[in-house]
């Protein structure tokens, strides 16, 4: 009986002690830093991650740098951004409606500003067919070219030198007699120097059903012969092939004199606008470059 009382007193003691300790933990009558400060304990495992938050708006663009000078050609240093600044003034010359790229024919115009007479495709630079305009003119004007695209002209030798200049060129010469019966001749490569050079007249590979009388071994002399007008005299004869033979011819490829000229006075009787030896009365100069 003693034993139950004495653990019936123990559990009111404890009773009454815990409820006198949270009343003094809620009154806040404890001060907690009197007793001495205990070992921090271990880090936690760390929680799992949040859902990702919303994305933020794209910021404002930024302005566009100021471009750098254009660089060398790495495989060919300064020589190779000279030839490529050659070739895109070239590009620039010829333009993209050049006759090797217009089925149209007729003029044409380029993106230089100068226009060409297309014919098929090739660029005509040489063309007559009933006398009207003068071809006995001088070195400058066939330089420089004369006559109207639309009638008969010269389209200029600096002109032709600029625009076969890269090699890879046709030449085609168109002829009519005065029975208007067709011949031509054709030869595979085509160039002239320039004026430094006297717009010298290379050409090569003839085919045709016209002689061949621009190259020797075809039995012609004016290949490889620089160009003579009345007031230059380039050929190998005593006098101006130009000037003092068959009176009124043109400038042309003489050598001593010719085989051909085409640009000499037309007309049916006489026989200065000739080919081996035959007067014509159309005639049509043209190249295309690939």
């Amino acid at each position: 009986m003693k034993l139950f009382a004495y653990g019936w007193i123990a559990f009111c003691i404890k009773l009454v002690l815990t409820q006198r300790c949270r009343q003094v933990c809620d009154d806040n009558d404890v001060n907690f830093n009197d007793g001495q400060k205990g070992m921090k304990g271990n880090v936690g495992n760390p929680g799992k991650a949040g859902s990702p938050g919303i994305k933020g708006s794209k910021g404002d663009e930024g302005m566009i740098g100021e471009r750098g000078p254009p660089g060398q050609s790495c495989a060919l240093g300064s020589f190779g951004t000279d030839i490529i600044k050659e070739v895109n003034e070239l590009k620039e010359f010829i333009g993209p409606s050049a006759c090797h790229m217009s089925q149209v024919n007729g003029e044409q115009l380029l993106r230089s500003g100068e226009k060409v007479y297309c014919e098929d495709g090739w660029t005509v630079f040489q063309r007559r067919f009933d006398g009207s305009v003068d071809f006995h003119l001088n070195w400058k004007d066939y330089k420089l070219g004369f006559g109207k695209l639309g009638g008969e002209f010269w389209f200029g030798l600096e002109r032709v030198y600029q625009l076969t200049r890269w090699g890879n060129c046709r030449l085609e010469i168109d002829l009519w007699d005065f029975s208007n019966n067709f011949l031509v001749a054709s030869y595979s490569s085509f160039a002239i120097e320039s004026e430094d050079n006297l717009f010298t007249l290379r050409v090569g590979g003839y085919s045709g059903n016209a002689t061949d009388i621009l190259v020797p071994s075809g039995g012609g002399e004016h290949n490889n012969q620089p160009f003579t007008t009345p007031d230059r005299d380039n050929d190998n004869w005593s006098g101006n092939c130009a000037k003092d033979n068959y009176g009124r011819a043109g400038g042309w490829w003489f050598n001593e004199c010719q085989s051909a000229q085409l640009n000499a006075q037309w007309g049916r009787d006489t026989p200065y606008f000739h080919w081996a030896g035959d007067s014509k009365m159309r005639s049509t100069m043209k190249f295309r470059c690939e």
